[in-house]
Protein backbone atom coordinates (compact mmCIF):
# COMPACT_ATOMS: atom_id res chain seq x y z
CA UNK A 1 0.00 0.00 0.00
CA UNK A 2 2.85 2.65 0.97
CA UNK A 3 4.55 1.49 -2.11
CA UNK A 4 1.94 2.50 -4.43
CA UNK A 5 0.73 5.54 -2.42
CA UNK A 6 4.09 6.79 -1.40
CA UNK A 7 3.48 9.58 1.71
CA UNK A 8 -0.19 8.37 2.18
CA UNK A 9 -0.98 9.45 5.66
CA UNK A 10 -0.63 7.30 8.64
CA UNK A 11 -4.60 7.60 9.20
CA UNK A 12 -5.14 6.94 5.85
CA UNK A 13 -3.31 3.87 5.68
CA UNK A 14 -5.04 2.09 8.48
CA UNK A 15 -7.91 3.00 7.23
CA UNK A 16 -7.39 1.53 3.79
CA UNK A 17 -6.17 -1.39 5.48
CA UNK A 18 -9.08 -1.40 7.67
CA UNK A 19 -7.36 -1.12 10.41
CA UNK A 20 -7.98 0.43 13.92
CA UNK A 21 -5.22 3.70 13.97
CA UNK A 22 -3.69 2.96 17.30
CA UNK A 23 -3.14 -1.09 16.02
CA UNK A 24 -1.13 0.99 13.10
CA UNK A 25 1.30 2.83 15.17
CA UNK A 26 3.28 -0.13 16.92
CA UNK A 27 3.25 -1.73 12.99
CA UNK A 28 4.85 1.06 11.97
CA UNK A 29 6.91 1.57 15.09
CA UNK A 30 8.50 -2.05 13.81
CA UNK A 31 8.92 -1.53 10.11
CA UNK A 32 10.76 2.28 10.83
CA UNK A 33 12.84 0.09 13.41
CA UNK A 34 14.10 -2.62 10.73
CA UNK A 35 14.97 0.36 8.15
CA UNK A 36 11.62 -0.45 5.98
CA UNK A 37 9.69 2.61 6.27
CA UNK A 38 10.27 6.53 7.53
CA UNK A 39 7.61 8.64 9.02
CA UNK A 40 7.60 12.27 8.01
CA UNK A 41 5.47 15.12 9.33
CA UNK A 42 3.18 16.32 6.74
CA UNK A 43 4.17 19.49 5.35
CA UNK A 44 0.69 21.30 5.46
CA UNK A 45 -0.57 19.43 9.12
CA UNK A 46 2.35 19.07 11.63
CA UNK A 47 0.19 16.76 13.60
CA UNK A 48 0.29 13.56 10.66
CA UNK A 49 2.72 11.93 9.44
CA UNK A 50 3.09 10.61 6.05
CA UNK A 51 4.41 7.55 5.32
CA UNK A 52 7.45 6.22 2.68
CA UNK A 53 8.74 3.16 1.65
CA UNK A 54 13.19 3.14 2.49
CA UNK A 55 15.27 2.02 -0.48
CA UNK A 56 15.36 -1.03 1.97
CA UNK A 57 11.99 -1.37 2.02
CA UNK A 58 11.76 -0.98 -1.54
CA UNK A 59 14.05 -3.57 -2.06
CA UNK A 60 12.47 -6.08 0.54
CA UNK A 61 9.26 -5.77 -1.26
CA UNK A 62 10.78 -6.75 -4.23
CA UNK A 63 11.84 -9.32 -3.42
CA UNK A 64 8.89 -10.48 -1.73
CA UNK A 65 6.98 -9.78 -4.85
CA UNK A 66 9.30 -12.24 -6.84
CA UNK A 67 8.96 -14.90 -4.02
CA UNK A 68 5.07 -14.65 -4.46
CA UNK A 69 5.14 -15.23 -8.17
CA UNK A 70 7.42 -18.25 -7.63
CA UNK A 71 5.09 -19.46 -5.28
CA UNK A 72 2.08 -18.22 -7.02
CA UNK A 73 3.49 -20.39 -10.60
CA UNK A 74 4.03 -23.41 -8.52
CA UNK A 75 1.05 -23.37 -7.21
CA UNK A 76 -1.07 -23.36 -10.50
CA UNK A 77 1.40 -26.13 -11.58
CA UNK A 78 0.46 -28.52 -8.92
CA UNK A 79 -3.58 -27.66 -8.83
CA UNK A 80 -3.85 -26.68 -12.43
CA UNK A 81 -6.45 -23.61 -13.26
CA UNK A 82 -9.41 -25.07 -11.92
CA UNK A 83 -7.55 -26.11 -8.93
CA UNK A 84 -6.85 -22.92 -8.47
CA UNK A 85 -9.78 -21.12 -9.02
CA UNK A 86 -11.55 -23.63 -6.53
CA UNK A 87 -8.94 -22.55 -3.91
CA UNK A 88 -9.23 -19.24 -4.32
CA UNK A 89 -13.08 -19.62 -3.84
CA UNK A 90 -12.88 -21.73 -1.04
CA UNK A 91 -10.54 -18.86 0.62
CA UNK A 92 -12.60 -15.88 -0.22
CA UNK A 93 -15.40 -18.22 1.63
CA UNK A 94 -13.32 -18.44 4.50
CA UNK A 95 -12.91 -14.62 4.72
CA UNK A 96 -15.95 -13.23 4.36
CA UNK A 97 -17.36 -15.64 7.09
CA UNK A 98 -18.61 -13.42 10.09
CA UNK A 99 -16.32 -12.48 12.60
Amino acid sequence: MVADNAGIAQGDLAAALDVERPRMVPVLDRLERRGLVVRRKDTRDGRSRRIHLTDDGAALLTELQHRFAGLEKRLTSALGRDGRTQLRTALQTLIELPG
